[in-house]
């Protein structure tokens, strides 16, 4: 029996509300470093928002209507399920390689050099 690997993205946000930016970049994730897996995975209670948000069924829900073109796609529910104050390892410091969305970094050339690498917007990453 021959294992095949599988290549298996992680796209968190808010998602409130996903819209056509959210999944231009999940197709472009899934097309461009050829995932079999995306997982998107909404926040649940966001403490560094001011205000607060969405419902997190409706906001699971909309994912699972926007993202249902992308067949690789899965919305994952786990981070909704927890509580605001429950210890949770921040995804940034499970990657191997984290890239600012600003840099010129090839999406090519970083799958090819990396196991697991995250695209995190400036203010996340400010917030380390």
């Amino acid at each position: 029996m021959t294992h095949v690997a599988q290549r298996i993205g992680v796209f968190g946000g808010a998602f409130d509300p996903p819209h056509l930016g959210h999944v231009a970049l999940a197709q472009a994730a899934v097309a461009q470093l050829g995932l079999s897996r995306l997982l998107v995975v909404p926040t649940g209670q966001a403490a560094h928002k001011e205000q607060p948000l969405s419902n997190a069924h409706h906001r699971l829900r909309m994912c699972e209507l926007a993202f249902a073109t992308i067949p690789e796609v899965r919305v994952d529910p786990r981070e909704t399920l927890r509580s605001l104050y429950e210890a949770r390892v921040p995804l940034y410091r499970l990657a191997d390689l984290v890239v600012d969305s600003r840099s010129d970094a090839s999406v090519e050339n970083m799958a090819d050099r990396v196991a697991t690498a995250l695209l995190a917007r400036p203010d996340v990453l400010e917030r380390k």
